[in-house]
């Protein structure tokens, strides 16, 4: 059960078991649970559970409106097999970033 809960929330769309809502609530993985296996669970239980698995609330992805859809074919296309080949022969892993979540003004502590 473990592994399909995981499965589900961390690759599929909500809308691809018939939920209306695009985004994943913690209701909705226990309706998930229920149809799934017959069990149910509370919402404190479900989150727990997503907890314990290393799923954890995210904002929605933005997306760059600037965004070129072509561009990004070719560099998945080109480039990148380039990246991962030089990345598997360093032994080095990947991690993808970017400033979006960044702010100028953000004030992160008290005075």
């Amino acid at each position: 059960m473990l592994n399909w809960v995981y499965n589900t929330v961390a690759a599929k769309d909500p809308r691809q078991l018939q939920f209306a809502f695009a985004l994943w609530t913690s209701r909705m993985v226990a309706q998930a649970i229920w149809e799934k296996f017959r069990i149910r669970q509370s919402k404190t239980s479900v989150c727990r559970l997503l907890n314990q698995l290393g799923l954890s609330p995210q904002r929605p992805l933005w997306r760059a409106y600037q965004r070129n859809p072509e561009l990004v074919e070719k560099w998945i296309r080109e480039e990148y097999p380039r990246v991962r080949s030089l990345a598997k022969k360093l032994k080095a892993d990947i991690f993808f970033g970017d400033e979006a979540g960044v702010r100028s003004d953000h004030h992160a502590g008290a005075t």
